[in-house]
């Protein structure tokens, strides 16, 4: 019984650490979740893909990366995946160990956090149709129910870059002065910069406005009734993905955090990027 009892503990710390090791390797950010209005404030604004505000509900927290994707872990995917890819060392301001990774469809994104879940023997976040599975491998319209790394929605994506429980309601994500947060194609040289360069939102993340477009998890999709309120959203309707946040070649209205705009799914773009993002309640740190 004593022995018993001793694997139990090591096996119980096993699993600890080994949760605490992914959040603190990849350094994931905790987004604890709040109901917030989401969409664009200014619907005479011209937006490429304008949302009208409505109201979101979440029923779950979630970790999101500091950065966006490094392009050495990206890399390593690549090799050992075989994945056919290149990639423009030109388009980088200098040569970095922190330059995120770029030029990356939505397809080379979920097919990484696979990757990335079987590396941390999570079970795998999406089916070859990039459809979401829960925990038994079965399509779901929940992100709450995805145990694995996969890319964060739309809506958790705004809320994380408009800083969280945290929000001091800032024009870019994290000031009111876009020089102090964002790559946009005024301060960049139209080149991608080192992740972190600049100053982080007030949730600890970096360049959610600027430097790199990120794509999220959601197809394109509208909202057009104001005051309506969405639970735990998730839109897979079609091919055509949404990316958030501007990148370094962008303008600088569409560098604000309720700016977005869609790409068909295989899409290769040298500005565009992501960062991924993890469900809590899927993991074993409970804070």
């Amino acid at each position: 019984m004593k022995k018993i009892i001793i694997v139990l503990i090591v096996i119980l710390i096993s699993v600890f650490v080994f949760s605490r090791n992914y959040i603190e390797e990849l350094d994931l950010v905790l987004v604890e979740t709040y109901s917030f209005s989401m969409g664009n404030p200014c619907i005479e604004c011209n937006s490429n893909f304008p949302l009208l505000m409505h109201y979101i509900d979440f029923t779950y927290d979630y970790f999101i990366g500091r950065y966006e994707l490094s392009k050495d872990l990206f890399m390593e995917f690549v090799r050992e995946t075989d994945l056919e890819f290149s990639i423009d060392d030109d388009i980088y301001y200098e040569e970095n160990p922190l330059n995120p990774i770029c030029g990356v469809s939505w397809l080379d994104a979920v097919n990484f956090c696979n990757w990335l879940c079987k590396k941390y023997k999570l079970p795998p976040s999406y089916d070859d149709d990039g459809n979401l599975l829960d925990k038994n491998g079965c399509k779901t319209d929940d992100p709450s129910e995805v145990v694995g790394f996969r890319l964060p929605t739309d809506a958790e994506w705004e809320q994380a870059a408009t800083g969280g429980i945290f929000t001091t309601f800032c024009t870019y994500s994290g000031s009111d002065d876009i020089n102090d947060v964002c790559w946009y194609r005024k301060n960049s040289d139209f080149k991608i910069h080192p992740v972190g360069s600049l100053e982080s939102n007030e949730l600890g993340l970096h360049d959610m406005s600027g430097n790199l477009w990120e794509w999220v998890t959601d197809s394109s999709y509208r909202i057009n009734i104001y005051g309506s309120n969405v639970v735990n959203p998730y839109y897979n309707t079609n091919d055509n993905k949404l990316i958030r946040g501007g990148g370094a070649n962008s303008i600088f209205e569409y560098c604000k955090p309720f700016y977005r705009f869609e790409n068909n799914y295989d899409k290769k773009d040298p500005f565009i990027g992501f960062r991924i993002a993890i469900t809590r309640e899927n993991e074993d740190i409970k804070n």
